[in-house]
């Protein structure tokens, strides 16, 4: 009898011991991580994902492809159910009772914090609440997870309103980079020398095809841009380089509005616009055949395009970090160049149209240029704190024009108080500089 009782307890002995240790071992959360093939948001979130895993060995992390796997699909929409989700996109993240969807930076950091308390102090798994939440309310939204862009979401102009913030910041910017007084000086400059011929037609010629050929190279510019952030953005600290080269070249323009070409300065030297007037002056030829024509102006153009980009180069270094955090779709990030570079030359094509239509030179002055750089400065400086401080009103509409509004309001009121110094210092005999 003593036996069997010594047998009995060495078995509960042995039962306890192994229900300990599987506790022990057992991870304290379960972190879901939901991707599709081909979705490039996807793609940028993965690294951060398996860095989180590295640093939390304890954590369990389990990555389900929508795409492939009708399960996982399954558990996506029960999910989207269970947290009342009405729109769902990939990347999905869940652990415990938290979800993040998308990708960025906002929402990789709270993924860390949380990462953090649940391996500490235990999370529950989210499925165990989604079945929990189910059983009491089955009924719920039921999303389609699609890549992000929203593709079920309601669509205006085939736009949706989660993808309209980014449209609308990316017509902003691009509106605002157009008027870069560098471009317009060459492109005005360039216009006058072929008004020499007489020719309307080599005017509407050589304006198209500089357009044609600079928008080309700034486009690829621009792509080059957002993807080297793309391949960059996982790394915390390339924010805060994109916001000190925003907040330097904003300052650097805000600075030539009231100290004109004194010291550093983002604008096309005196010595380079005569060496650009020097090459410019083969275009004044009326001998010259079409396609010579064609050829001399795509390779200043080309030249132009690139002695520019230092001008030029703010604002699409802030739009690729917007991009880039918003995660758009390859197809729809495709559309927003488009977008992009067609307001761009928007402003242009008007001078080319202007030009071959009234014949008359079109001047762009000192005066006109500091006020563009102020302008243009002030909004780089807002949009630099932006990124720093509240990235995410950026991916809401009426903040996002609330932010481009209160900049044009500091430039008009920075150019008024200017304005007052100037007349006072005149009215009292004072000598100011201007």
């Amino acid at each position: 009898m003593s036996r069997i009782r010594a047998a009995v307890l060495l078995v509960a002995v042995a039962v306890t011991f192994l229900v300990t240790a599987t506790a022990e071992e057992a991870p304290p959360a379960t972190l879901y991580f939901f991707v599709q093939d081909g979705c490039p948001a996807c793609a940028r979130m993965k690294p951060v994902i398996d860095e989180i895993a590295l640093e939390y060995p304890r954590l369990e992390v389990r990555t389900l492809e929508v795409g492939e796997f009708l399960e996982y699909r399954t558990m996506l929409l029960d999910a989207a159910r269970a947290f009342n989700l009405e729109r769902l996109s990939v990347p999905a993240t869940f652990l415990g009772s938290r979800a993040w969807i998308g990708y960025g930076e906002t929402s990789i950091r709270q993924i860390r914090e949380e990462v953090g308390r649940c391996v500490e102090e235990g999370c529950p798994d989210t499925f165990d609440l989604v079945a929990a939440a189910l059983a009491e309310d089955p009924s719920g939204p039921d999303p389609t997870p699609t890549q992000a862009g929203g593709a079920d979401a309601p669509r205006l102009f085939g736009v949706s309103a989660d993808e309209l913030p980014i449209v609308v910041s990316t017509a902003m910017i691009a509106f605002l980079d157009g008027f870069n007084p560098c471009s317009l000086w060459v492109l005005t400059f360039l216009l006058a020398m072929v008004m020499h011929t007489g020719s309307r037609r080599r005017v509407l010629l050589v304006g198209s095809v500089f357009l044609l050929v600079t928008a080309s190279i700034y486009g690829l510019f621009i792509v080059g841009v957002v993807q080297a952030m793309a391949l960059l953005a996982h790394l915390p600290w390339i924010r805060i380089v994109v916001v000190v080269l925003a907040l330097a070249m904003g300052a650097i323009n805000i600075k030539d509005y009231f100290a004109f070409k004194r010291g550093v300065s983002l604008t096309i030297s005196d010595d380079r616009k005569s060496a650009i007037a020097k090459r410019f002056s083969s275009l004044s030829r009326s001998s010259q055949s079409p396609g010579m024509l064609v050829l001399t102006t795509a390779g200043l153009a080309a030249g132009i395009a690139i002695i520019e980009l230092p001008c030029t180069a703010g604002f699409p270094v802030v739009w690729s970090n917007l991009v880039t955090a918003a995660a758009v779709p390859v197809a729809f990030f495709a559309l927003l160049v488009v977008l992009y570079i067609a307001i761009y030359l928007l402003i242009e094509l008007v001078l080319v149209a202007a030009a071959a239509l009234t014949f008359r030179r079109l001047v762009i002055t000192e005066r006109g240029g500091r006020a563009l750089k102020l302008l243009g400065g002030t909004i780089m400086v807002a949009l630099a704190f932006v990124l720093l401080f509240a990235p995410e009103l950026m991916e809401s509409l009426t903040s996002m024009v609330i932010v481009f509004a209160a900049a044009l309001t500091l430039a008009v009121v920075l150019a008024g108080l200017h304005r007052l110094v100037r007349v006072r210092g005149h009215g009292s005999g004072g000598c100011v500089d201007t």
